[in-house]
Formats: structure tokens, sequence, C-alpha cells
């Protein structure tokens, strides 16, 4: 053997040494269910979820958890005590070998739960991304999360003594009053402090600067976006929104309008250049002025003559997503048109905490502002008229509906992607399914009308291949994945099992996921930023799929016909 051989095994030798003893001294310490709680939270949070997960937000979870299942072991710990004291009941082992090999024990299986577990979650989170289409997590990942965590830990733990210590200072401070006050008073003054600090300090301050940035950005104009010069579109010439106040998404969604001669070039058939109308939030206007802008824009453009009107509410900066927008001018030959509006200029998650009833204005408003339009024209001269929206805006766009039968009497179809769950039109309709379907894949009157889909074979089967009636019109499409951690987030995961999890599962990442306490919120909501990261048909990517479920909404296109518009919106060709 080479001296530095000899050298680098010394070395790992003293390392694992000062590992063991660090866990037996640990261990050895900690109290009996806090230590179990805690190894459990930690085991627990690295089990699968819906998409692979960065070291970053595995640390994140992982410290999370740890604490979160540790501070209920503390709890029953102390529960114990108080018990252990009131009893006299006291539970030692007296005979010094017993008790050795007892506390070795303890410590060597907490010492496998700290490195096993991680590997056997490697091989899952590979499992995953291989199962995806993306690259395998790596050993170097692995360890800076498990560094991560143990900070997280770390700094959850001291807060929590800073807090208590806080909480000592007070009580000595109304040392005058009963100990029976001072304790739960002191107690409610630390919460208090916390939400503040919480709530003004760190939400508001994030939003804040976030705000600030966003409204910087959003005069910004995406590389390769240019002005339009055709009159159909708002922003170009004519047009009573000026091409600066569209905002950055507004910009990008009417220069990506297709036109005649690329549509002509794809389907074969004469075309028309469509329309695509949008307000953006402009200085001191409401939503309902945004809405009557849009409405302007759409009698300039004359789009009431179009057969086809699609109105779709936006995310929180205004962002449409342009697969299902240029989808419908490709099925439709360009005789339609686009009309949106953008309601704040913050990302969606800032946007619904900061304002949480605007995105759902906005959908009402814009339908409301169209419907009073509409209704000054002759029966047999107006448009059809779809509803459309992903995300924040599918559940602002839900909004202008009080029922599924309100929505089928106002609009000629819909297309929703990635709706969260907490929805109200989606809560109900997922909660008229028929006895034997799922909430990830809803059958309602056996798709009559509505149908849940996450791949084109869904739109005339359920995920268990069953086949679905006829379709009648008007058609309404909620397009989910079973991987999208938008949709299936919610609250509720902090507490309860919910009906996805424990339902039947045929395919896909939950067939692997159990819920647990805590742990699966923070894992969902672990998976919610990288969501878009993952190839189109998981989490919540949606492109390939909104082709052919237009084409089943607006009854256009044939197989080849859909491809084709694929393959165009992959590799657009210049106009």
């Amino acid at each position: 053997m080479s001296k530095l051989e000899s050298r680098w095994r010394g070395r790992a030798s003293t390392l694992a040494a000062g590992l063991w003893r660090a866990v037996a001294m640990g261990v050895e310490r900690s109290t009996r269910f806090s230590a179990l709680l805690g190894a459990a939270g930690y085991a627990a949070s690295m089990s699968p979820s819906l998409l692979p997960r960065t070291w970053l937000f595995q640390g994140i979870i992982t410290g999370v958890s740890v604490a979160a299942w540790a501070g209920a072991g503390a709890v029953l710990d102390k529960t114990w005590a108080g018990f252990s004291r009131w009893s006299g009941t006291k539970i030692t082992v007296t005979r010094p070998g017993p008790r050795k090999w007892l506390r070795r024990g303890w410590a060597a299986l907490v010492a496998a739960v700290i490195v096993l577990v991680p590997l056997g979650a490697l091989g899952g989170q590979r499992h995953l991304a291989d199962s995806m289409g993306m690259a395998a997590p790596s050993v170097g990942a692995l360890v800076l999360g498990l560094l991560l965590a143990a900070a997280t830990f770390a700094g959850i733990l001291a807060l929590w003594h800073g807090l208590g210590w806080l909480s000592d200072i007070l009580q000595r401070r109304m040392r005058r009053l009963p100990r029976l006050v001072t304790r739960p008073l002191a107690g409610l003054l630390v919460i208090l402090l916390v939400v503040g600090v919480v709530q003004y300090l760190i939400v508001g301050g994030v939003t804040r600067v976030v705000s600030i940035q966003s409204e910087q950005a959003n005069e910004t104009t995406r590389a390769g976006v240019v002005e339009p010069t055709s009159p159909l579109l708002s922003g170009g010439p004519g047009s009573l929104e000026a091409w600066d106040s569209l905002g950055y998404e507004g910009r990008s969604f009417v220069a990506s309008a297709r036109t005649r001669a690329q549509i002509e070039a794809v389907t074969g058939t004469p075309a028309m250049d469509p329309i695509r109308a949008y307000a953006g939030r402009s200085a001191g206007r409401s939503i309902e002025g945004a809405a009557a802008a849009v409405v302007a824009e759409l009698d300039r453009t004359k789009a009431w003559d179009r057969q086809v009107l699609v109105l779709i509410t936006t995310t929180g900066q205004g962002w449409v997503n342009n697969w299902g927008a240029t989808a419908v001018e490709y099925l439709t030959g360009g005789n339609c048109a686009l009309a949106a509006i953008q309601h704040s200029t913050l990302p969606s998650p800032l946007a619904l905490l900061d304002a949480s009833n605007r995105p759902r204005e906005a959908g009402r408003a814009v339908l409301e502002a169209v419907s009073a339009r509409l209704a000054q024209l002759p029966a047999g001269h107006r448009p059809k008229v779809y509803v459309s929206g992903e995300s924040l805006g599918a559940y602002g766009g839900n909004a202008a509906f009080s029922s599924l039968d309100d929505l089928l009497a106002r609009v000629d179809g819909a297309v929703w992607t990635g709706t969260p769950t907490f929805t109200d039109l989606h809560r109900q309709i997922t909660a008229a399914r028929v006895v034997g379907s799922t909430q990830v894949n809803p059958v309602v009157d056996n798709g009559r009308h509505v149908r849940f889909a996450s791949k084109p074979a869904e739109l005339s089967a359920d995920q268990f291949g069953r086949p679905l009636g006829a379709w009648e019109f008007p058609r309404v499409v909620y397009v989910q994945h079973p991987s999208d951690p938008v949709v299936w987030w919610s609250p509720d995961l902090l507490v309860e099992t919910p009906p996805w999890l424990a339902e039947t599962r045929v395919e896909g990442p939950a067939v692997a996921m159990s819920w647990l306490p805590v742990v699966t919120f923070w894992q969902v909501t672990g998976d919610m930023p990288a969501a878009t990261e993952v190839p189109s048909g998981y989490g919540h990517n949606y492109r390939d799929e909104l082709v052919p479920v237009w084409a089943a909404v607006l009854d256009r296109g044939s197989p080849g016909q859909v491809e084709a518009i694929i393959h165009a919106i992959r590799n657009p060709t210049p106009s």
C-alpha cells in the first residue's frame, strides 16, 4: 500500500469515527420521540413526489421536514415527561451491558438511516428523471442537498431557541403578574411578532422588491419580438393601444400571431390573417377599463365578423400560452380573433398573494364586456365564443361562471390547462364525477360535455381505457397532468390525504407517492418552481397536446393536419 493510499484511508477512518461519535452522542442526548420522529421525517422527505427534485429544494424540504417531525416528537416527549412525573412511572435499563448495546444499536440505526436512505432516494430520483427523459441527478447533488438540509435544520432550531429566549425575557418582564398568565401571554406576544415579521417584512418586502423588478421588466421586450405591421394586431398601425403599453408579455403575444402565408403553407387551403387584441395594465387603468379597451380593439379590427372569438384569461404577468393560441389560428385558417388583458405585472404566486381576486375579476370583466357587445349584434352575425386560460389564468377564467350549466349556456366551448384544484368551478365539476373515475381523470356525465385529459387519448376514453359516450357541443376540456404540482398543490396537503393520492393510480410518478403529514405539502411545494422545466406532457408544461385538444373542441382538423400544425409550431418559419 502506498503512503498516499494509507493517508487517505486513515482520513476516511477518522471521518467515519467522528461521524459515529457525533451520531452516538446526539442520539444519547436526544429524547426518545423527537429522535425517532426526526429520523422518520428525514427518511420520509426523500420519498418520491411528482417531479425530480434539485438539490436545493431537496435540502430545504428535508430540513423543514426533520424540524417539523422532531418538533412533534418533542411535544410527545414533554407529554410523556409530565405523565411520568405525575404517575411516578419510569422506564429504565439498569444493567450496564444491555444499556450500552441498546444505546449503540439505536445510534447504529440512526446512522444507517442517515447514510442509506439518501442512496435509495437517489435511485428513485434517477428512475423518475429517466421516465421523463431528463438528466439524472448526481451523487454530488445528493451531498449538496444533505449539507443544505443540515443547515436548514440548524437554522430552524436556532430560530426556535431564539424565540424561546425571547419568551423567557418577556416572562421576566411580567414577573409581577401570576405565572399562570405570563407564560401564555408571552407566547402570544411572540406569535404576534413572528406573524408581523413574516407578513410585513419578509412577504411584504419580497413582494415590494419583486414588484419593482417586475414593473421594470414589463417595460422591456423579449429578444426577437418586433412591433407588428398588421392593423389586425394591437400595437400595430391604427391600434388604440400603444405598442409600449402592452407590457412584456402582451408584446410577445401579439407579435406571435401567424400570418395568412404561414397558415396556408401548413394547411394547404386559403386562409386569412388572424386578429390578436390585447390591453396592458396601463397606469391607473382598472380591470374594467382594460376589458373595455380590449373590446374597443375588437371593434376596430372588426373581430365580430370572424367565425371564432377566443377570450383568454392571462397569468400574473399577462402571459398567454402561445401553443393554444397558435393552434386556434391554424385550425380556423386564421378566421379567428384572440383577446386578452393584463391584470398584474407580478409573477403568478405573488399576484395571487397580493390580490387573489384580481384574476377572477379579469375573467369576469372580459366575458361580461364581450357579452354585452355581442348582445348588440344580430343573432345570426356573431362569432362563436370560446374561453381559455392556463394556471392562474384558468383560475381566473373559471370564476366567470357560477356552474357548468352556466358555462355551457354562455360560451361555445372552453380549454383550461393546469387548473389549480382550489378553483371553485373545477372543484364543483370534479366532485360530480361518476363512481369509479378518479380525481386525476374525472368522468362527468360520461363525457357528454366536459372531459378531463392528460393526453389526447383521454379525450375519447378514461385513464383505464374505457370509452366515453357521445361528445356534444359545447365542449369543455380540462387538461391536467398527473405530475403537475400547480394543479395538485393545496394547503390541505399539510394535514390530510388528497383523493388523487388515495385513489387508484395506473401510471405516472404519483404511483410511487404516499401522503405524509407536512412532508407531502413541502414536497409538492418544492416541485412547483421546476414544474415548467420538464419535457412537454409532464409537470406544468402544456404544449403539443393543446393542438388535438383545440381540434376536438372546435371540431376541426384531421389527424394529419394536427400533426402538421404541431410540427409547424415547433419549427416556425419566417412570415
